[in-house]
């Protein structure tokens, strides 16, 4: 009998055991599964190789890498949920590759340093309204383009003031070319109250010596904008250009006629 009793107790007590154990990893299981659920990832950029200050940020610099949200926020790193790689963002200083892009690293147009940022050596920030948009509107402008000004001027007579009364003398040439274009603005003209419609306004990368330039060619020449990749330096039309072949066409129209 007292056999039969020790043995019920020392099994009793096996049990007990073995529910205690079993009940002590359930505990560390569930306590592991609510700590990392706790772990919260976010994704942040990362540099696949060492960028200069001031150049434009392109997909290929960078790396989507994931991080523990608390060390993110802790290092002021750009997180990807929110951050702002707009088109023509600019970096604000030399930054080494296998680096973390925090959120004062990056300069965007709208920002107040931006057209600082942008400007070249020996350059300066110049203001143009596009009066005449043709090309530009098949080409939409953004910021980082290149951009060239046409000039059609007289030798003879200034034909802002005089018009185009001697065809003779007349020519269109590049006078300023790539220039980078650093901010676009697109706004809606109105007058009396009523839309006249859409304009565009940039402001570029000038030297002193092109802003002299455009300035005057403004004052005595149709100047027309056209972006630097459909032109070059030298491309020159004079107006013989275009009556000649005019004349041809009407002479060889009177040869047929008869």
């Amino acid at each position: 009998m007292n056999r039969k009793i020790i043995l019920l107790t020392v099994f009793v007590i096996l049990a007990s055991v073995i529910f205690y154990i079993k009940g002590v990893i359930s505990i560390e299981d569930d306590n592991s599964v609510v700590q990392e659920s706790q772990i919260e990832l976010v994704s942040v950029f990362k540099l696949k190789n060492s960028v200069l200050k001031t150049h434009k940020i392109k997909s290929s610099d960078y790396i989507v890498f994931d991080l523990e949200e608390s060390q993110a926020r802790s290092q002021g790193l750009l997180l990807v949920s929110n951050g702002k790689l707009e088109l023509g963002s600019i970096y604000r200083k030399d930054l080494a590759k296998e680096s973390f892009i925090l959120s004062t690293d990056i300069a965007n147009p709208e920002d107040d340093d931006y057209i600082y940022l942008s400007l070249g050596k020996d350059k300066i920030p110049y203001y143009y309204e596009v009066e005449n948009s043709g090309v530009l509107e098949a080409i939409p402008l953004v910021v980082g383009d290149r951009v060239s000004f046409v000039a059609t001027a007289s030798s003879n007579l200034n034909i802002r003031e005089q018009g185009y009364r001697d065809l003779g003398t007349l020519e269109s040439r590049v006078i300023i070319s790539n220039a980078k274009i650093i901010k676009v603005n697109r706004f809606e003209s109105v007058d009396g109250g009523e839309i006249e419609g859409k304009k565009l306004s940039i402001i570029i990368a000038l030297s002193s010596r092109d802003v002299l330039k455009l300035e005057m060619a403004q004052k005595i020449s149709e100047v027309t904008l056209v972006p630097s990749n459909i032109s070059n330096n030298y491309m020159f039309v004079g107006s013989s250009d275009i009556v000649d072949g005019i004349h041809g066409v009407r002479e060889l129209r009177a040869g047929v006629d008869e």
